[in-house]
């Protein structure tokens, strides 16, 4: 089985320390804190520089819910656009309606704007209704693969779903399980014939300069045992899940 493990990486030093992981992509984002925002430019920029895999860019022009205002739907055209002319390998994004139903006008547009780049229709997806109307939705906008949870919170809970889902569409569209991913669950997951996975691959690292949380509230930190710091994407954890997927039961 070809496995394709792709991280999300919201940070210069994430995507330099999994250079020499399995990673075979990466999506590229800000804030991951927040579910993850459209990068910047200059992470853009050097990213590309740094980094010999393929690159997607994640385009949610805020936090919050997927149904966005004509306004906010110019600025991802927009930056769909922008990021094409720098030659990334593919978009992510998410649009729904007030139905909590895949918006496919907007959708196409954003698919037709982005060719030839590969499209990833995000976990907008979880937050729908109807998984497989939704899904059957997501293929007639020619979107290349689902990025999901299997509608649920995390994957564990929405395993199940993952895999009907791909048994059932995974000839017409990539399901790539994403959202508390680890390898325990990927590697149950493979075996159902799932090739694509996405995940941080994260680990904390404490911020000696604020080590406290006294005066580093609502400036974006992580906490962890009562220390403020970062968490930064680890290629031990990528090529830990790689290596546990490929190796066959039993041996």
């Amino acid at each position: 089985m070809s496995i394709l493990i792709e991280v999300c990486c919201d940070n210069i030093k994430s995507i330099i320390n999994i250079e020499e992981s399995f990673a075979a992509r990466v999506e590229l984002c800000a804030g991951l804190q927040l579910g993850g925002l459209t990068p910047n430019y200059g992470l853009v920029i050097k990213a590309l520089e740094k980094s010999s895999k393929k690159i997607n860019v994640l385009i949610r022009p805020r936090p919050g819910n997927f149904v966005y205002s004509d306004e906010e739907f110019d600025i991802m055209c927009r930056d769909v656009l922008f990021f094409k002319s720098m030659g990334i390998n593919g978009i992510v994004s998410g649009i729904l309606n007030e139905n909590r139903e895949v918006d496919t006008k907007r959708i196409s547009e954003l698919v037709n704007l982005a060719i030839p780049m590969d499209f990833t229709f995000h976990r907008a997806f979880d937050f729908c209704d109807d998984l497989n109307k939704a899904t059957e939705n997501i293929i007639s906008c020619g979107a290349k693969r689902i990025l999901s949870s299997g509608g649920m919170s995390c994957v564990d809970d929405g395993i199940s779903n993952l895999m009907n889902l791909h048994l059932k569409f995974g000839n017409e569209i990539i399901i790539m399980p994403g959202g508390g991913l680890n390898k325990h669950n990927a590697k149950f997951l493979a075996k159902v014939g799932i090739k694509e996975y996405h995940l941080s691959a994260t680990v904390f690292e404490a911020d000696e300069k604020s080590n406290t949380k006294k005066y580093v509230e609502g400036f974006g930190y992580y906490v962890k045992d009562d220390l403020c710091g970062y968490k930064y994407s680890d290629k031990i954890i990528v090529n830990d899940l790689f290596v546990t997927i490929n190796v066959k039961d039993g041996s």
